[in-house]
């Protein structure tokens, strides 16, 4: 990622970076008060970013992302990822056995 921020917003915008586990790898000033800030921030953590950005920057900043590597996700973060996956396979396994032996519980004496 690629944020072009005014410097009164650089602290505000590098905590934000800091709590999405981004790394900050670089800071360019660019002239005139402006700095350029290169990072790497998981794309599951940009979503709001857009939002937060304008309202750090009050509408001065903007950023660009590229794809940088897929990497490990840590271990809490992915128990909230497949926690829910099981619950779902757990609802199906039991639709999948009720459906197949219905039968001997719904048949005509």
């Amino acid at each position: 990622m690629r944020a072009t921020v005014n410097d009164d917003a650089m602290g505000d915008i590098i905590g934000d970076i800091n709590r999405r586990r981004g790394r900050v790898l670089g800071m360019n000033p660019t002239g005139d008060g402006i700095q350029e800030i290169i990072a790497e921030v998981p794309e599951a953590e940009m979503s709001t970013f857009s939002t937060s950005m304008r309202q750090i920057t009050q509408g001065r900043g903007s950023f660009t992302t590229e794809f940088a590597r897929y990497e490990r996700v840590p271990e809490h973060i992915a128990q909230k990822v497949i926690a829910p996956c099981f619950i779902y396979i757990n609802i199906l396994a039991y639709l999948y056995y009720f459906v197949k032996y219905s039968s001997h519980f719904f048949t005509d004496v």
